[in-house]
């Protein structure tokens, strides 16, 4: 990951004026006393600083999957694999979806086993003969539920929920992990996987889905409104390029986008302005990869003075999510005295 001040990668941030070393060292165990012996370097995945045949092993942390797009994930492999020494080992682990095709978000990628298989072969750069997806169906597995768009909800609290398995946006996934030997003869990697348990993931996600929105659950109304219109994966912010945009400067709403499955659904939003206005609620939805531009489905328009609610009902289809924006369009500024909104499946 990069490790700098600026980043907005939670676990990967650090103090303005502190050094990439520092940071490690504040990771440390208290009992470690070896700081001369450490050394930290900075140096881009992509272009290794190290010599030739100079490495005996050497290992990412799910940090893969951040460093670009297709050529950057080869380029990676092919200066590790230059760098071992032969027989030496790297150890690599990234996102793997289940599933679902390759979400190709530049800087924040979840793969698929077909794709990141094509991008060992461009590399010329193979790991063990077998990679082995499958996985038991008990209640540690179960996709963990996805609380983000809910008001309230932190990322500690919801990491204190015992799960292997990650469920965003309907989509599960978790993390995989790659073992490569420099001049293995291995030429091919085989996919041992488990189609019932995708299927049994997504009958949970479903039943998780039901189980938090049987009653009116408060959604957060602003955890997606900023110019870079971010979405959480689980402690990641991943950027969606293709929406980035200005926010309309009289657009005081944007929840998160929430996945309903193939649920009918209500959304009740109940705002308190004491002067006039003219406010406009839009519902939008896109698909649950984020591959394709959102769309409104359904706005409303209404002037306000004093307490007024609104009521979206929808049928969501399993294939998308959805989310709720608000703007004035009296475009001028106002007092807001109170607003909140509320969800859930019918």
């Amino acid at each position: 990951d990069l490790y700098v001040y600026n980043t907005d990668w939670a676990t990967a941030k650090i103090e303005k004026n502190m050094t990439c070393k520092e940071f490690v060292l504040n990771g440390a165990p208290k009992s470690f006393n070896s700081q001369d012996a450490l050394e930290v370097q900075e140096m881009d995945m992509r272009n290794l600083s190290f010599e030739d045949n100079s490495l005996d092993f050497c290992y990412s942390s799910c940090a893969f999957e951040h460093i670009g797009d297709f050529e950057d994930f080869v380029n990676h492999l092919k200066e590790v694999k230059r760098t071992l020494k032969n027989g030496g080992i790297y150890v690599m682990t990234t996102e793997h979806l289940f599933n679902h095709p390759t979400m190709k978000i530049k800087g924040n990628y979840k793969f698929d086993f077909n794709f990141i298989k094509q991008i060992f072969e461009a590399a010329d750069f193979y790991p063990n003969e077998e990679f082995d997806s499958r996985v038991d169906k008990n209640y540690l597995n179960a996709p963990r539920a996805d609380f983000y768009a809910l008001e309230g909800a932190t990322e500690r609290m919801i990491s204190l929920m015992p799960s292997l398995i990650i469920s965003k946006h309907g989509i599960p996934f978790t993390s995989s992990c790659f073992v490569f030997q420099k001049n293995s003869t291995v030429q091919d990697v085989k996919h041992l996987k488990s189609k019932s348990f995708n299927h049994w993931a997504q009958f949970k996600i479903e039943e998780n889905v039901k189980r938090i929105f049987s009653e009116w659950k408060h959604i957060s109304f602003m955890s997606h409104l900023n110019n870079k219109n971010r979405a959480i994966m689980h402690d990641h912010l991943s950027y969606l390029v293709q929406e980035r945009r200005s926010i309309d400067i009289y657009q005081f709403v944007q929840t998160e986008y929430i996945y309903f499955g193939n649920s009918p659904f209500e959304i009740m939003i109940n705002i308190n302005i004491p002067d006039s206005n003219h406010i406009k609620v839009e519902l939008l939805r896109k698909t649950c990869e984020g591959d394709k531009p959102k769309e409104i489905i359904q706005d409303i328009a209404e002037t306000i003075n004093g307490s007024f609610t609104f009521l979206i009902k929808n049928q969501a289809n399993s294939a998308h999510v959805y989310s709720i924006a608000v703007y004035s369009l009296t475009k001028e500024k106002f007092k807001l005295k109170n607003i909140s909104i509320k969800s859930r499946v019918v």
